[in-house]
């Protein structure tokens, strides 16, 4: 039991860790703090926040299959999800974004940015942008759905077998 539950959680949390740990240099103290506004600036806290609970909430079916049937299974489920929510918190996954910015951005990309965020229209984009996204990803799911429908109307023909039956 103790294995299976192992595991699951380390498939569940290993792309993070492995993007996470990509880089461990020294990072400029101006830098970091501008990478640090910019990810104020931007709500990374909040973002975090949410991340953390959906992925405990995604972990709680991945776990109840992985322990065999019994009375406590609800509960362990349960405790898992509450222990794993209160050891998480942004400052955590902050410390590991940094260097991925870092990487990626020098300090006059992140200057810059952060000044788009700071502006009218930056902020206006922040605050539209979770609805924004949500109505973009619906968009994807429908044409991604359209599409299958389409390839297997069109492989029906050649097996027969994908036919709906009355």
């Amino acid at each position: 039991m103790k294995s299976a539950l192992f595991r699951v959680c380390i498939l569940m949390l290993l792309p993070a860790t492995l993007a996470a740990g990509a880089q461990q240099r020294k990072i400029d103290p101006t830098k970091e703090a501008d990478i640090r506004e910019l990810l104020r600036v931007t709500g990374m806290s909040d973002i975090v926040e949410k991340q953390m609970g959906q992925m405990a909430e995604q972990a709680k079916p991945l776990i109840e299959r992985s322990l065999p049937p019994g009375p406590r299974r609800h509960e362990i489920v349960e405790t898992f999800s509450k222990k794993f929510l209160a050891r998480a918190n942004s400052e955590g996954l902050i410390q590991r974004v940094i260097p991925v910015y870092d990487k990626y951005l020098t300090d006059d990309d992140v200057k810059a940015v952060l000044r788009f965020y700071k502006s009218p229209v930056g902020q206006h984009l922040l605050k539209i942008m979770p609805e924004m996204m949500k109505e973009a990803s619906a968009a994807g799911q429908q044409y991604g759905e359209q599409i299958a429908e389409d390839v297997l109307n069109e492989m029906a023909q050649e097996y027969p077998e994908l036919r709906q039956q009355p």
